[in-house]
């Protein structure tokens, strides 16, 4: 008997959530179109706008799950105290906590699915489409920004005017001593990507000039084509002009924060992400419980209007906190980890309390 209540508490909850990630997404799937339509122009048709609002769907489903499962939960366990069906539960003899660890076993699911989304389908899509849409608005050209992009390998500086696809246009570099003096400087006019086999991948360099610096004298070398090794692809460029670091996978994230750290640049707006996306599971089990402390306290005997109401408004304010203390760990420098977490701790702390009232 109680396994069939706890899957039916389950299933009621999980419904709820479903149709509010439905609503969430679908509302903000039509505000993106809108805002879409007003930059047709080129090759950025309706069409194109269709699929960059279809390939949004992953960022837009991650980005609302928290909020999802708030507002689900509360209308889910909502509905079942709103018909008495908790209070006979409890009369059958079913403790809170009880209740609790089947709405919790929801949320560690939905968790995982949403791990899984913002770590294999959401990156590739949100690249896809911001490369459609920028190349579109373009009419194919390139997609970087208008100065051209700045990287860095090692004791080298590259700065690239524009990447097109598989091919780049404009590359120059400059190698730096340790003692940070300008030693040699190389200018190609545009490369093209070969790729062979994982980890043999190159490009070739056509129309290179290169120039070594030596006791106050340059001298310079023109060669036709060069081959390039490195570990940069147009999939790691296109990543690193069009996606956020929010919105890049943890192994990508991982992959950078290692990259800048060894070069000894400032990562700290990459481990914000990593953390972001690490901690979203804590997050979404935290709201959970703090639905379910809402309704077996304060909102035990209001309408659905305004448990949604209130789930909105609390889901917004840990928003706002949360948007408070991730530039303010950039700036005043403490670990971005406790930027992520403290809001959890407070959601956490408000849902034991009330638990333990009731």
């Amino acid at each position: 008997m109680i396994g069939r209540i706890d899957r039916y508490i389950a299933e009621t909850v999980l419904i709820a959530i479903m149709l509010a990630a439905l609503g969430l997404v679908s509302l903000l799937a039509l505000f993106t179109a809108i805002e879409q339509i007003d930059d047709l122009k080129n090759s950025y048709t309706v069409l194109a706008v269709f699929r960059f609002v279809l390939l949004s769907l992953p960022r837009l489903f991650y980005e609302t799950l928290p909020f999802a499962v708030l507002i689900g939960g509360l209308a889910g366990l909502g509905s079942l105290a709103g018909t008495s069906q908790l209070v006979v539960m409890r009369a059958a003899g079913i403790s809170i906590w009880r209740i609790v660890r089947s709405v919790v076993q929801v949320a560690v699911m939905i968790a995982v699915f949403g791990l899984v989304v913002g770590e294999y389908l959401l990156p590739e899509a949100e690249r896809l489409a911001r490369l459609g849409r920028e190349s579109a608005l373009a009419d194919g050209r390139d997609i970087t920004p208008q100065n051209g992009i700045w990287l860095r390998e090692e004791f080298s500086y590259m700065h690239i005017e524009q990447l097109q696809g598989r091919s780049i246009i404009g590359l120059k570099w400059f190698y730096f001593d340790e003692n940070r003096q300008l030693t040699r400087a190389k200018a190609a006019s545009s490369a093209v990507f070969h790729e062979v086999l994982e980890g043999d991948d190159y490009w070739i360099l056509e129309d290179v000039t290169e120039t070594t610096f030596s006791d106050l004298q340059g001298r310079s070398l023109v060669m036709p084509s060069q081959q390039w090794m490195t570990s940069l692809t147009p999939t790691r460029l296109s990543n690193e002009i069009l996606v956020q670091p929010e919105r890049m996978s943890m192994a990508a994230l991982l992959e950078k924060i290692a990259f800048l750290d060894e070069q000894s640049l400032d990562a700290r707006v990459f481990k914000l992400g990593f953390w972001e996306k690490a901690l979203q599971p804590v997050v979404i089990v935290s709201l959970l419980l703090i639905a379910i402390s809402f309704v077996f306290g304060p909102l035990r005997q209001s309408s659905m209007s305004f448990r949604i109401f209130t789930g909105l408004l609390f889901g917004v304010t840990l928003k706002f906190v949360q948007d408070l203390l991730v530039p303010a760990s950039l700036v005043y420098d403490f670990h971005p980890f406790l930027a992520i977490i403290l809001p959890v701790i407070i959601c956490t702390g408000i849902a034991s309390i009330q638990l333990h009232r009731v």
